[in-house]
C-alpha cells in the first residue's frame, strides 16, 4: 500500500461505519452497543469477520493468534485513522510556528527569538503559556 493522504483517510472514515468498533467472538469485529441500527445481536452488529481464516485454506493453516490480531487490528482502525488525521493537524501548526519562528529571525536578535520561539510552539499546540 502507497502513502495515504490526508483526503483518502477522511474519505474511508467518512465511508466507513461510524466506529467506535470492538473484537467479540475473538475473531469478529462488532460495532458498540450502542450503534443506532437495528440489530439482533446484543453487542452491535458485525462489521469484519475473521474466522474464515481460522480454518484450513488452501491446504495451510493460519499462524496461532493471527486471526485476532487481525480482527483487534480491524477494530482499531477508525480510531487509528482518527489519531492519523490529529497528528497531521498538530504538525502542521508545529510547521506554521516553525515557519513564524524562521520569518521572525531576520527582525530580532537571537537572544529574542530563544524567548519568542517557545511561545508560538506553545500556541501552535494550542497549550496556554
Amino acid at each position: 500500500m502507497t502513502a495515504l493522504t490526508r483526503e483518502q483517510v477522511e474519505l474511508m472514515l467518512a465511508g466507513a461505519t461510524p466506529g467506535p468498533w470492538c473484537v467479540a467472538d475473538e475473531t469478529v469485529v462488532w460495532t458498540q452497543i450502542n450503534d443506532p441500527v437495528e440489530t439482533s445481536y446484543d453487542i452491535g452488529y458485525p462489521v469484519a469477520d475473521m474466522r474464515m481464516m481460522q480454518v484450513q485454506y488452501g491446504g495451510k493453516r493460519w499462524p496461532e493468534g493471527q486471526p485476532k490480531a487481525n480482527a483487534t487490528l480491524c477494530a482499531a482502525a477508525p480510531d487509528l485513522a482518527a489519531a492519523l488525521l490529529a497528528a497531521w493537524d498538530r504538525e502542521a501548526k508545529l510547521r506554521e510556528a516553525l515557519q513564524d519562528i524562521a520569518d521572525g529571525m531576520g527582525e530580532t536578535e537571537l537572544v529574542e527569538i530563544g524567548r519568542y520561539a517557545p511561545a508560538v510552539a506553545r500556541k501552535a499546540l494550542g497549550e496556554t503559556p
